[in-house]
């Protein structure tokens, strides 16, 4: 088959961006190879790994698309990735989670059958290092902004037009960049929530997202910027200049209180399910406006 006609083939690309990953890649790469959908091509970016990840995805190299960058973070390497990318449908997985058997099929047949859809995600399993079972997450479309960065990158999908429309990762955005872009697909596209696990989002004691305090703070403050950057381009909606708020209140507490990085008290824990309420309800009735 010449490159031209494979290049028309390929519904999907799935991007694997990967930094020292020798622990867990096989497991990555082997659960995209075992999909029941089979139109897809991997891509994996070696984001300046330093143990033995490239030897080890090296034996793959007739299943897989491998590029080398110098280390430049998750951002940087599922943007170069993207780039190289010649599916209709952009997909990622994290080096260290697991798709579940159906998730390129489910996630291609919603978008197939639903043309106005730019964006879909799912529900997911957090494991542990073992792929224990941690808990069952169900995001929620109605509450995409509301439930903070609720959509990891793993349970993505979406039509290549999205990049073209609204942009691809800001790599300037130390966290949180995944979001950026969640955020800002929806205002020109309609997303949907598959309410069914496809995949395993594991959690170890590497995981860049859970690294504290300093990254919690940067976090915090990226979050802030965000937010504000969406109120201003959504027309300034009440329900965000109230979670503007409720994050610089957040932002503060954590610097003046220690044990909130590391654990919310229970009276802190009530109070933000009390908010969670009430920007809930604000936000549903701007929407059926």
């Amino acid at each position: 088959m010449n490159n031209e006609k494979r290049k028309k083939d390929i519904i999907v690309s799935v991007v694997i961006p990967a930094y020292n990953s020798e622990k867990y890649i096989c497991d990555a790469i082997n659960s995209v190879l075992d999909q029941t959908y089979k139109n897809f091509e991997i891509i994996v970016v070696n984001d300046g790994s330093t143990d033995n990840t490239e030897n080890i995805v090296k034996q793959y190299r007739n299943k897989i698309i491998y590029k080398y960058q110098e280390n430049k973070g998750p951002a940087s390497a599922k943007k170069l990735g993207t780039s190289l990318a010649r599916g209709r449908y952009i997909s990622y997985l994290d080096s260290d989670d697991i798709f579940l058997p159906e998730k390129l099929k489910l996630q291609v047949d919603y978008l197939d059958n639903h043309s106005q859809v730019g964006l879909v995600y799912c529900n997911y399993y957090c494991v542990d290092e073992t792929e224990k079972l941690i808990e069952l997450v169900s995001p929620s479309k109605n509450l995409l902004l509301i439930q903070e960065n609720c959509v990891p990158t793993s349970g993505v999908m979406f039509r290549r037009e999205c990049i073209d429309e609204v942009g691809t990762f800001d790599v300037t955005l130390g966290s949180n960049y995944d979001w950026d872009m969640w955020l800002r697909i929806p205002e020109k596209y309609p997303i949907y929530c598959i309410p069914k696990p496809l995949f395993k989002y594991r959690i170890h004691g590497k995981n860049i997202s859970l690294n504290r305090p300093n990254r919690l703070d940067y976090a915090r403050m990226v979050k802030i910027l965000l937010l504000e950057k969406a109120y201003n381009r959504r027309e300034k909606p009440t329900f965000l200049k109230f979670k503007i708020i409720r994050a610089k209140i957040e932002r503060i507490i954590g610097k003046i209180w220690p044990l909130y990085n590391v654990r919310l008290s229970g009276f802190w824990w009530r109070f933000n399910k009390i908010i969670d309420v009430i920007e809930r309800w604000i936000f549903q009735i701007q929407e059926t406006r």
